[in-house]
């Protein structure tokens, strides 16, 4: 299979660039804080995630299609329903499929291809610093990226339509090396010594049913990582 990399519809500075409120903010739907969080880039500005798929069995083509479908389908119903529904021709989901380098590849593997291929590139476009990935100065659309392995892709044959808190899931990723601060250690019980990787949780399953707009500005602030993360092979469903 051809690399392919399908790019359907940048991030965040804080909120004061439209000197809003932290009443207005916090009363604001995601949609239109995405639509203020753009304000900054222009024309340029996108959200949305980057999702790779990495198995090629025949058989799970449906569901990566599914994977798709369910993801603009929730995103477009979500920003329509909102006071900012023109957000919606900023939304930019890139769905990569690559059978020649993605088949199996790791979530480091994963992680490399992000950074150099993607996240780099784009944050030099708006004078993002690489060592600010780990703030709201960078933003959702940098900080992480969707992983669609096997056990995704076979989930979402399961249950093809989420219902409630029933669905398929897919993988979130941290997109850089993070040491876990000790403030966000001590409020998520994350008790252990440094370099234990139980300190930096890097990933997570969601359910596929609260991936969209909300999902994608609540994870903008890092620390809201700990308040969604869910470990393995628990299904973060909120």
């Amino acid at each position: 299979m051809t690399s392919s990399s399908s790019r359907i519809g940048l991030e965040r500075t804080s909120p004061e660039f439209r000197h809003i409120t932290g009443d207005e903010w916090e009363d604001a739907s995601a949609p239109q804080k995405i639509q203020w969080t753009l304000e900054p880039q222009g024309d340029a500005g996108k959200w949305g995630w980057v999702v790779y798929r990495t198995s090629y069995k025949p058989e799970l083509d449906v569901a990566w299609e599914t994977l798709k479908q369910l993801i603009l389908k929730q995103s477009r119903e979500d920003v329509a329903d909102s006071e900012a529904p023109e957000v919606i021709d900023k939304m930019e989901w890139i769905f990569v499929e690559d059978a020649a380098t993605l088949e199996g590849a790791s979530r480091e593997e994963l992680r490399r291809r992000f950074q150099t291929s993607f996240a780099r590139a784009e944050m030099a476009r708006f004078s993002l610093k690489e060592e600010d990935v780990h703030t709201c100065g960078v933003g959702s659309r940098y900080q992480y990226f969707l992983q669609a392995d096997e056990e995704a892709l076979l989930s979402l044959l399961h249950h093809p339509v989420p219902k409630g808190r029933v669905g398929g899931h897919v993988n979130i990723v941290k997109g850089w090396e993070f040491v876990v601060p000790p403030e966000f250690r001590r409020a998520n019980d994350y008790a252990c010594d440094e370099g234990d990787e139980a300190c930096d949780p890097d990933w997570m399953k969601i359910m596929v049913g609260v991936v969209g707009p909300e999902t994608y500005e609540e994870l903008d602030s890092p620390e809201n990582w700990y308040l969604y993360y869910m470990e393995p092979p628990d299904v973060c469903d909120h």
